[in-house]
């Protein structure tokens, strides 16, 4: 009897892993009411039913596209996307299932990252308020704004979904949204006149990731007591150095080089390290440390 129904269980277990492996698919940031980058190629990805095939289709279209789910039950495609417009659907089936995206905008997504500041919601905390705070939480009602927060999570590897949710600007959604990154997002809006979408997450953007790892891991055999809170840290750091290191992106005026002292001019003309009194980071180092021991006997304020 106990042998049957450890079978029955065994059996019902399998079962479930199989079907949950062959379901159709799609991370929270690809769902509905979210907003799409205009006049791009962008990926859409997900998972379904191993060596099966995907068929995607936005209604911005009538040609759709077509996928192979690889051997891990994994898919990714491009789509070409319009103007800014919208709402759109994107239709995607695979065997017997499909799913309809629906409310789908077409504009400009942008992400807002950063700490504490940046994490900092419109309704602000209890013993600090944001003035005025509460006619823009009233007034924000607007279907061309879309908010996603990403969940804190942290992980060594790169994750292919978050928890999360696209909302509408509205008053009950913006009270708990970052306070910058709505009010930039509103901004943009009134400015291009197109939707917008601002995807908030908690990951402090670095240059050099190895670098400012290395120097966090540092102060972790300094300060044990504060290992924790360190390595949080650590493990929200994303890479802006990636997208020239790899020439995702290039311009002739970057000189061959990926350090930012030729991508920050190339990419905004009117910041270089020309005019900087201190023009490499071994100086910067030094100088910051007799600033803290008090050896330092420059202007603190000017330098």
């Amino acid at each position: 009897m106990i042998k049957s129904i450890f079978l029955s269980i065994s059996a019902l277990l399998f079962f479930q892993i199989s079907l949950a492996q062959t379901q159709l698919k799609l991370p929270a940031l690809v769902s509905d009411n979210m907003v799409l980058q205009q006049s791009t190629e962008i990926s859409i990805w997900g998972w379904a039913e191993v060596n099966n095939t995907v068929k995607i289709l936005p209604s911005w279209t009538q040609v759709p596209v077509s996928v192979k789910v690889n051997n891990s039950g994994k898919w990714k495609a491009s789509l070409n996307t319009p103007v800014a417009g919208g709402p759109y659907t994107i239709a995607l089936s695979s065997s017997n299932e499909s799913i309809v995206l629906k409310n789908v905008m077409i504009g400009e997504v942008w992400l807002a990252s950063g700490q504490s500041n940046m994490e900092m919601p419109i309704k602000g905390y209890r013993s600090e308020p944001i003035n005025g705070n509460n006619e823009l939480i009233l007034n924000s009602k607007n279907s061309n704004i879309r908010m996603f927060t990403v969940a804190r999570n942290s992980s060594k590897d790169p994750q292919e979904d978050c928890d999360g949710s696209w909302k509408i600007s509205s008053p009950e959604n913006t009270l708990d949204f970052s306070a910058v990154g709505y009010v930039f997002a509103q901004k943009l809006n009134r400015a291009l006149n197109v939707p917008i979408g601002i995807i908030h997450s908690g990951d402090i953007l670095v240059y050099n990731i190895g670098f400012e790892r290395g120097k966090l891991n540092d102060l972790i055999e300094v300060f044990p007591e504060y290992s924790i809170e360190l390595r949080g840290i650590v493990n929200r750091l994303k890479d802006l150095m990636i997208p020239f290191q790899q020439k995702w992106y290039y311009t002739p005026e970057m000189k061959g080089s990926y350090s930012i002292k030729y991508v920050l001019p190339a990419l905004v003309p009117e910041l270089s390290y020309n005019d900087l009194e201190i023009k490499e980071g071994g100086t910067a180092s030094n100088t910051f440390l007799s600033m803290v021991n008090g050896s330092f006997e420059g202007d603190v304020e000017d330098t």
